[in-house]
């Protein structure tokens, strides 16, 4: 037993990045949460997590 282990699938790894990459070109990660999603985006040197919202065209 390995206390505070989260065990995943490579799927589970993999979907956010995907889905990011078919929806902007400058999103690296998306990911839901309770409170809506954030997406993760590069900003000066490091990588900020932000409020994501869906644009419709």
């Amino acid at each position: 037993m390995v206390p505070n282990c989260q065990v995943t699938s490579p799927a589970d790894v993999a979907t956010p990045v995907l889905l990011a990459a078919c929806l902007q070109s400058d999103l690296l990660a998306l990911y839901q949460t309770p409170s809506g999603h954030v997406g993760a985006r590069w900003k000066e040197d490091t990588v900020r997590l932000e409020a994501y919202r869906y644009r419709v065209l």
